[in-house]
């Protein structure tokens, strides 16, 4: 790859080298996740799977988990916490803390930067001005002023072991991670290579020299770019506008004008191996690689070689660049449309007058006018037979004959086209009108509610949008309401005036507010009635306390009730208290006089900085 600007490409690389995450092979499946009490701004941990609370919110941060472990901030003090929410690793006092990567955590202060280990060591002393990640057992480093770099001015960059032992420092102004033992070095606005010792390999001579792909990299002077071997001679002179490998052995090759940014704008591509032997001609107008081939475009028309062999798999004869999805991607030929796998296998012939892309397991095709689908053996295994389809939905498609609606799987059709409407809802739910009354289907196309409803609502998480645990919906029969769980079970009897769902039911509460009459009520998700229906008003649920409003001989009272329905506290200023409970708490100031009331009801009044029973 050839750039113009030294300075804009050693910030770059500088950049790339101490912020790139490194792939890592992912923890084993987690169940403790960090949440946010939104009332509160507060964080804590709940499990992943039932949305229990773990750890109740008492962090102002807490991270995702990294290598089983969570950084979590509570004041001043960091912490690491693990997948049973106890404080395992105390961090020495700093400004912020990262993520473990590869058994190591970033820590700074003032500007100075080291890591812990999982046992809360400082591995490496905060003495840097820049670590980061271990990559093959050493890690970067930076001593001195970063802005020095973007100065293009040289700085003390090197590697550090495991063992806090420096493996050398250069001064340099740029440094990459080795690739085949050789790491790319940038001196006095010129690119060489050290070896795994810091030794000088091959002379900083080049205006811009790229990490070692196997035996070749590519390096540029004056502006054109050619391939070295791992003794610094050229295996191709420095003769192209553009070069980047397209796969192990392959090199993309460009001759033309560049844009700004110092990518191809017009010109011919080929490709040479890395010995620099051909191996497609230099004769293409675009090319790219992806999903394990090449893409050429020649005269408007695209074709695929091989990554392997270099072989053209299918001539430019295609109308666009394919793009894959599960592995298969359609293609234009002669204004019809066929299919094609990873690797450029021809899956189906162009027979189609539109084509989609695969998702679970099928695409929508038209043929003859008319919506089918195929698999991914390239057979049309649902018939060209509807006028409509829509989707996909997680793998399911709506489909429609005439004014008729029902819904497709790879499965098949799993809901025949004999309703008036069916709808994809969340959580993997069909909703069916027929005739004015609602019924549901599982993704599976298994009945769970018959058409007799008058309306079935979206179906609604405890952790709200986006989420599908323990979800539940609202169904109205006869003018009434209940609640249904995603099995079609009928949790609570449609026997009320209202409920609400979205306002109230959250992790915390796994239950919902109902109404018979005028008055509010509280009923857990087995059907039980945690507080009778008495209530002018009742707020959600949050530290395990629900705020309610009631009238008792013609006065208005606000209080709290607890997880079991018990009034714990009452008062007619109602008003002067906050909605919500900090921790163990809650705050009353009527005034000017400072109160605090736990769960059990008990009174605390502020007496300098000490709190005192107060009755």
């Amino acid at each position: 790859m050839v750039v113009k600007s030294f300075k804009g490409l050693c910030l770059a690389v500088i950049c790339l080298v101490i912020c790139t995450p490194v792939m890592r092979a992912q923890s084993p499946a987690i169940r403790l996740i960090p949440y946010q009490n939104y009332t509160t701004k507060l964080w804590g941990y709940r499990d992943s799977v039932s949305y229990k609370t773990v750890v109740e919110a008492k962090y102002q941060l807490a991270r995702n988990f990294a290598e089983d472990l969570s950084a979590a901030k509570n004041g001043k003090q960091w912490c690491f916490v693990d997948r049973n929410g106890a404080e395992v690793i105390q961090v020495p006092d700093c400004d912020t803390i990262g993520n473990f990567l590869n058994g190591f955590a970033r820590i700074e202060k003032d500007k100075k930067v080291g890591c812990l280990d999982k046992k809360g060591n400082m591995a490496i002393p905060m003495i840097y001005s820049q670590v980061g990640p271990f990559i093959d057992g050493r890690a970067i480093i930076a001593k001195g002023d970063l802005s020095a770099l973007q100065r293009g001015e040289p700085l003390d960059l090197g590697f550090i072991d495991k063992t806090a032992k420096e493996i050398f420092i250069l001064n340099c102004q740029s440094l990459q991670y080795p690739a085949g033992g050789l790491s790319s070095v940038a001196m006095n606005n010129k690119w060489g290579y050290a070896d795994l010792t810091g030794k000088i390999a091959i002379p900083c001579q080049y205006d811009y020299a790229d990490n070692f792909v196997g035996n070749a990299a590519i390096v540029a002077n004056q502006g054109k770019g050619g391939l070295i071997n791992k003794s610094g001679q050229y295996i191709v002179e420095p003769k192209y506008d553009y070069l980047t490998f397209v796969s192990s052995r392959f090199i993309g090759v460009f001759n033309g004008s560049l844009n700004e940014a110092g990518y191809p704008a017009a010109g011919k591509y080929g490709v040479i191996d890395n010995t620099g032997k051909p191996v497609l001609p230099q004769q293409y107008d675009q090319m790219g690689a992806n999903s394990g081939v090449i893409f050429i475009v020649q005269n408007d028309k695209c074709g695929i070689a091989d990554t392997i062999t270099g072989k053209i798999l299918v001539p430019c004869e295609m109308e666009f660049i394919p793009r894959f999805y599960e592995g298969i991607a359609y293609y234009s030929k002669g204004g019809k449309y066929g299919y094609i796998k990873e690797g450029g296998k021809i899956l189906t012939q162009p027979l189609y007058e539109t084509a989609g892309d695969f998702s679970g397991g099928l695409a929508k095709v038209r043929q003859a006018d008319k919506i089918g689908f195929i698999n991914k053996a390239g057979v049309l295994f649902i018939p060209c037979t509807y006028d409509y389809a829509e989707g996909p939905f997680n793998g399911l498609w709506m489909v429609n004959k005439g004014s008729k609606y029902g819904f497709v799987s790879s499965k098949g059709l799993i809901v025949p086209c004999i309703y008036d409407q069916a709808l994809y809802q969340d959580g993997d739910m069909i909703l069916v009108q027929k005739a004015g009354k609602e019924g549901l289907f599982d993704r599976n196309g298994k009945p769970l509610l018959d058409c007799s409803y008058d309306m079935i609502d979206q179906f609604v998480s405890e952790m709200g949008f986006g989420s599908t645990s323990n979800m539940i919906a609202r169904v109205q029969k006869g003018g009434k309401w209940g609640i249904v769980d995603t099995k079609g079970k009928l949790i609570i009897p449609a026997i009320y005036d209202d409920i609400k769902v979205k306002d109230f039911y959250n992790y915390e509460s796994e239950a919902v507010k109902v109404k018979k009459d005028t008055l509010w009520g509280i009923v857990n998700l087995k059907g039980e009635q945690i507080a009778p229906c008495k209530y002018l008003e009742i707020w959600s649920y949050q530290s395990g306390m629900c705020k309610v409003l009631f009238s008792d001989e013609g006065e208005t009272y606000g209080g709290f009730i607890n997880k079991n329905g018990e009034l714990k506290l009452a008062l007619k200023d109602w008003y002067m208290f906050k909605d919500y409970w900090s921790g163990e708490y809650l705050e009353y100031k009527p005034y000017g006089a400072e109160f605090r009331i736990d769960k059990q009801g008990k009174w605390f009044k502020k007496q300098g900085d000490n709190w005192v029973p107060y009755n």
